[in-house]
């Protein structure tokens, strides 16, 4: 029965991070517009919660080895965390989804640590028979995790350095992308010293399994105010989905939010403020005279795209017409209509017109007529 649960302050702290653990998984799925770019994050969250259940598991009553399928995976899911680290960190770092080869990072932890988990639940002691050695089985899982994780953040370290960030958003946001990115690797980092520290025998098992949960914790509870900041922020997730997925009711524009919708086009249009170095959506909010939040439904309900859509769509309509109509070069025209980076030029260019600047430039060179169909497409597919 429920009341006759008790919990050590251990588990009371593995209950108190599997808790906010469980809403932010349901607040991503129920409110990110793109369930797509959710599903990094929620994979994320689910590994920590896989973790802290397991442990969970005899203060609810379940025998591990009466259910053995169950803690093989939830162990399996929890030595992921490294991996899913290594493509949330990326997706932030980069604004967008991480490429699919960048997926097989997960295959690294799932087959490397499979035998070591089965060792873990199975067998105490692990043997080389050649050597004559036995040693703890939970010993050879946790250097396993140990260098696996070393191993996919070196990794990281390498991506690093070969590309440049492009994090985008106001100062704020940036601050708050910057901020969960050095938690989660300074996060993993705490974990594979927590691991390299019980095979080395500097910690027991309890004081493996506390600091566990402490950090966890505290990982789960510094980022709290930053999270959903940043997922607003990266993406689009609009203040009241939650609220219209629970009544199936959608609240048409005022005629206020109509007007500011109409006078944005016209700024937009006229003044080409996209141009604008620093233009984001919180200096196009404040020009208008609306919050941020305000700006993203007007946007979402009367253009029917997320706020990068609708900038990048002016940005690109007008690169294609001086790619066509000017000798400028791709770098001077990346610049001159508001992008922060020729990478992010080209590789917004190439997602919206399947083609790269060069190769658009060779094929629609100075046709007024390729222009006006292309500039056309753009709209009709962003």
């Amino acid at each position: 029965m429920l009341s006759q649960i008790n919990f050590t302050f251990t588990e009371s702290l593995l209950l108190a991070a599997l808790i906010p653990c469980m809403f932010v998984i349901v607040y991503l799925i129920g409110a990110i517009k793109q369930k797509s770019l959710a599903i990094i994050p929620v994979l994320y969250f689910l590994s920590l919660s896989a973790g802290l259940f397991y442990r969970l598991m005899p203060a609810f009553g379940i025998n591990i080895h009466e259910q053995e399928y169950l803690a093989f995976f939830l162990v399996i899911a929890d030595s992921t965390i490294p991996a899913l680290s290594f493509l949330l960190i990326i997706q932030m770092a980069f604004n967008k989804l991480p490429s699919p080869i960048s997926w097989g990072i997960l295959a690294v932890p799932t087959l490397a640590t499979t035998p070591f988990v089965y060792a873990y639940l199975n067998n105490p002691l692990v043997c080389i028979s050649d050597i004559d050695i036995c040693f703890p089985s939970a010993y050879a899982l946790h250097l396993n995790i140990a260098i696996l994780s070393s191993f996919i953040f070196i990794l990281l370290t390498v991506i690093f350095a070969r590309r440049s960030l492009e994090i985008n958003g106001s100062v704020t946001m940036r601050k708050h992308k910057y901020w969960l990115i050095i938690c989660l690797i300074i996060y993993n980092i705490i974990l594979i010293g927590i691991e390299i520290g019980i095979v080395a025998e500097f910690i027991s098992d309890e004081q493996y399994i506390f600091a566990k949960a402490l950090i966890k914790i505290a990982f789960i509870y510094l980022i709290m105010t930053s999270i959903f900041r940043v997922f607003n922020d990266l993406f689009e997730i609009a203040p009241s989905t939650a609220i219209t997925n629970i009544t199936n009711k959608v609240t048409p524009l005022s005629e206020y939010e109509l007007s500011v919708a109409i006078r944005a086009e016209k700024i937009l249009t006229t003044e080409n403020i996209y141009r604008e170095a620093g233009f984001n959506r919180a200096s196009f909010a404040k020009r208008l005279g609306v919050r941020e939040h305000v700006l993203s439904r007007i946007i979402n309900m009367h253009f029917n795209k997320s706020f990068s859509e609708l900038a990048n769509e002016y940005r690109l309509r007008e690169a294609q017409e001086l790619l066509t109509t000017t000798d400028l070069s791709i770098t001077d025209i990346a610049y001159s209509v508001g992008f922060s980076s020729i990478t992010s030029f080209n590789r917004v260019f190439k997602e919206i017109t399947e083609q790269s600047p060069t190769e658009f430039r060779a094929t629609h060179n100075h046709s007024p007529v390729a222009i006006a169909q292309t500039t056309v497409g753009i709209t009709e597919n962003a």
